[in-house]
């Protein structure tokens, strides 16, 4: 007995020494089943690992020698004596089992060691079987043996997340990066853009000014010429120099309406909470009473109009300048009546309507009805209102609205403009940048 005791310890020291020599698990168990199979006189083996993802095998092999133990007869032949090791087994009923030894053939012995929450290790004896003892005395040794396997599984993991948290961190300081360099690059774009913005609104000026004093001196000499000739010209002389001043006046208000529409180009700097009642009255008894005394327009509020977040001076001249284009394209047979309403629109705007009983658009006009400098009557007028209605739907593009209309030609229009209500929140740049109006 004291032989066998002694000659355990010294198996159970060299195993103990080969095992978690490396962090490399195959490396590893390679080292340890050689030495088992040394030293304990053993002909072959293997060491088989619970496989927790793969259904299809209860326990899979990690190390196996010989190589051709695996799939051999031998195997095979223990396998057929080991209970539970079917596929549809659970690992517990195995485990519970351990340790297992037998015998096949009549002269190979077999044993099954349990490796704790790792798998099994299965050793091949020929002609003599192992001694019990023996056995018994690996049984620590087989534990640490499985928390040395399941450090190495348990690094490997670590590894494979580090990896993955690696790349990840590359890829998102990748995509930082890159969106930075997207900001920066917008950032450029809009200082050129502004920049441009700032030199097309200089040069409008100042060619607008340039350009409508020698159109004012035109005017001016023509209608002198007018004056002091007029005994004197003929009737087709007379009708040319009245194109010659009407194509002047022309001139004039293309070029100041141009100057307009180029003002409104930038965003809107101050938004602000703005009565809409109080603005349409102020707009009726200031700044349109004379078109509407000499009309005799009725400019109808039809219900408590609400309160909305803009900037004061730009939505005024889009008010104005529908309730104008619905007094001035008029039959002249009947009396303009124009209603405005307002109501809440799809949760976050406010829908203003404005209505009336004018001469109508066709319908082939409409796709075009915002676009600068377009004509679709023979009113001499409607070139001012045109450009009007241009300045219109770029000034609720900038508060981040829609506009549209609706019309049926020979009884009136309906024109349309979403607009911020004023409990909005107070930051609304990003409204401004949103897509560009549909018509």
């Amino acid at each position: 007995m004291y032989f066998e005791a002694e000659n355990s310890q010294l198996i159970f020291y060299e195993i103990a020494m080969s095992i978690g020599n490396s962090l490399d698990l195959r490396k590893m168990l390679k080292e340890c089943l050689a030495t088992y199979l040394r030293k304990l006189n053993c002909s072959a083996g293997g060491i088989f690992m619970l496989n927790k993802d793969v259904a299809s095998e209860l326990y899979e092999p990690v190390i196996t020698t010989p190589r051709s133990f695996y799939s051999g007869k031998t195997f095979q032949a223990i396998l057929k004596k080991i209970p539970c090791c079917g596929d549809d087994s659970e690992p517990s009923v195995l485990q519970n089992n351990l340790p297992l030894h037998g015998r096949v053939d009549d002269c190979i012995y077999y044993h099954l060691l349990e490796l704790p929450e790792f798998g099994y290790i299965i050793l091949i004896k020929s002609n003599d079987d192992l001694d019990p003892f023996i056995i018994k005395s690996l049984k620590p040794l087989n534990n640490k043996l499985a928390q040395a396997c399941l450090s190495c599984l348990h690094k490997t993991e670590l590894e494979k997340t580090n990896t993955i948290l690696k790349d990840t961190l590359i890829q998102l300081q990748d995509e930082i990066s890159e969106r930075r360099k997207t900001e920066n690059s917008l950032k450029t774009l809009n200082e050129k853009l502004e920049q441009s913005n700032k030199e097309l609104k200089d040069l409008t000026h100042i060619a607008s000014h340039d350009l409508r004093e020698p159109l004012r001196k035109v005017t001016a000499f023509a209608r002198m010429i007018e004056i002091s000739l007029n005994d004197k010209l003929s009737a087709d002389d007379k009708e040319n120099l009245d194109f010659i001043i009407e194509g002047a006046e022309h001139m004039q208000q293309m070029i100041k309406a141009l100057r307009d529409y180029s003002m409104v180009i930038s965003k809107p700097e101050k938004f602000e909470e703005v009565d809409l009642n109080v603005l349409v009255e102020n707009i009726k008894r200031y700044e349109l009473a004379d078109e509407i005394k000499a009309s005799g327009a009725d400019i109808i509020v039809t219900n408590q109009l609400h309160h909305i977040k803009c900037d004061y001076q730009q939505v005024r001249q889009v008010i104005k300048g529908l309730l104008s284009n619905g007094i001035k394209h008029q039959k002249s047979d009947i009396k303009p009546v124009i209603k405005i309403s307002s109501q809440l629109w799809d949760e976050s705007l406010v829908r203003v309507e404005i209505q009336d009983n004018g001469i109508g658009i066709k319908q082939e006009e409409l796709k075009n009805l915002f676009v600068i400098f377009k004509r679709f009557h023979s009113n001499k007028n409607i070139k001012s209102v045109n450009i009007d209605l241009a300045i219109v739907k770029r000034i609720v593009e900038q508060h981040g609205g829609n506009i549209g209309v609706s019309s049926t030609h020979g009884e009136g229009s309906t024109f349309w403009f979403t607009v911020l209500p004023a409990s909005a929140v107070k930051d609304t740049a990003a409204r401004t940048n949103s897509t560009a109006v549909k018509t």
